[in-house]
């Protein structure tokens, strides 16, 4: 009953944000440029078998990072044993498979409520509870986990914390010192705010919770893209009003192919929505965007959406879903980048294009337009490049000294070396 309950509440909240006003940001291409791009990408839930074959999935897909709860209750399962079996399993498949880990440290542990029903909140008398698996945990895993994210969208309330915000604040604070006290190189990220709050955000920095903070985390979901890159920008700003230098990561953006919530997509919409969510955030100078996230289970309720917001259908097969070929084409091709669109010489309204060139010369271009169909001439220094479909796997060869592409509002993505004619641009004509 109460599961049921919240997910009526839950729905009526994400239906609410149908009405919420969401600005007509646009992004002017011609104007961005250089944006550094280390190693952007990951997957939420992802790993977690331990198994090769996940890893070689995680692979195929490009992804780097892997986000996962180093969860109170599972390391603590009663008060004073700590038990890291599970985690530890976890932390070796993923380091011996090259991939960089985002912990969050959350939750409760049963064993604090009379009921031993886990519960949203920790009381204060058992913060210097939580702050001693923060501190056995982080000892353990500091040479091995890239970062730690401390705690789950706690200001939704129905769901991730159900207490008073400064109770909030004043753990957070806790946690944070007891980290940066065992090294103070850690990197600490606030929690991942939901819906990209920057009420949420400003009231934590006014609490004097961000001292000591690395990175700001949050989850931007929206029904438009305009409303994703508004929420990116409130975020900065208000950031920015508060003297923060640090970096900006998403850890979880994605959409459900089914479901009630508002921000559900089809499966055919999803790959566009896809690409340029990945790239609109990269632009925005988002340092990380782990994705939420990897598997889909073969049966799924209809009605719940969080049933359908992977990129894989966990079957015999691992069977791609049409988003998780997006995610592929630009996560294998983006690392160690620059953002370079002064390299692009184009006059066209509203045509969409991103240039990135990766350290060893190889270059992937993503291009769309925002005034419908229309037929371009692409010239690039190589004469010759990829175009990745991003619905499918397939893979085609353009070549000639004028490619002739055809693009719409669904993203085109193309790959290309520019190794040796570093001062020849890329040159995008419309043709009449």
């Amino acid at each position: 009953m109460k599961e049921c309950l919240f997910k009526k509440l839950l729905y009526i909240f994400l239906i609410w944000l149908l009405f919420f006003q969401e600005s007509c940001t646009t992004l002017k291409p011609e104007a961005i440029g250089p944006v550094r791009i280390e190693t952007p990408l990951g997957l939420c839930h992802a790993g977690q078998t331990k198994a090769d074959r996940e890893y070689q999935l995680l692979d195929d897909l490009g992804c780097e990072w892997l986000r996962v709860d180093y969860h109170w209750n599972t390391i603590e399962r009663t008060q004073g044993n700590f038990d890291f079996q599970s985690t530890d399993q976890f932390t070796q498949a993923a380091l011996q498979h090259n991939k960089k880990i985002l912990a969050i440290l959350c939750y409760d542990a049963a064993w604090m409520h009379d009921d031993k029903k886990k519960q949203p909140y920790i009381s204060p008398e058992y913060y210097d509870a939580f702050t001693r698996y923060v501190t056995a945990t982080v000892t353990r895993y500091k040479d091995q986990v890239s970062a730690f994210e401390i705690w789950n969208e706690p200001n939704l309330k129905i769901r991730f914390w159900g207490g008073k915000d400064n109770e909030f604040f004043d753990l957070f604070k806790r946690t944070v010192n007891a980290i940066k006290s065992i090294d103070s190189t850690i990197i600490v990220t606030t929690p991942g705010i939901c819906r990209g709050s920057d009420k949420y955000l400003q009231k934590m920095f006014e609490a004097g919770a961000m001292e000591h903070v690395d990175v700001i985390s949050f989850h931007p979901y929206a029904i438009t893209l305009p409303g994703y890159l508004k929420q990116i920008e409130q975020m900065q700003e208000t950031a920015q009003s508060f003297g923060f230098e640090g970096e900006y990561w998403i850890s979880e953006m994605g959409y459900p192919t089914g479901g009630l919530y508002p921000t559900r997509v089809s499966e055919d919409k999803l790959p566009a929505k896809t690409v340029k969510t990945l790239v609109y955030g990269l632009v925005k100078s988002i340092r990380l965007i782990t994705w939420y996230h990897l598997f889909d289970e073969e049966k799924r309720k209809k009605s719940d959406s969080e049933d359908f917001f992977g990129l894989v259908i966990r079957d015999k097969e691992y069977t791609y879903k049409k988003g998780a070929y997006a995610f592929r084409a630009i996560a294998r091709n983006i690392s160690h980048s620059y953002l370079m669109n002064p390299e692009v010489k184009c006059n066209i309204s509203g045509l969409q294009y991103y240039n990135f060139r990766q350290d060893n010369g190889n270059c992937l271009l993503v291009l769309w337009s925002e005034n419908g169909h229309r037929k371009l001439n692409l010239s690039v220094p190589s004469g010759e490049c990829l175009q990745w479909d991003i619905s499918g796997p397939d893979i085609k060869t353009l070549s000639g000294s004028s490619m002739c592409i055809e693009i719409g509002k669904e993203p085109v993505v193309l790959t290309f070396s520019n190794k040796e004619k570093l001062h020849e641009n890329i040159i995008i004509k419309d043709i009449k």
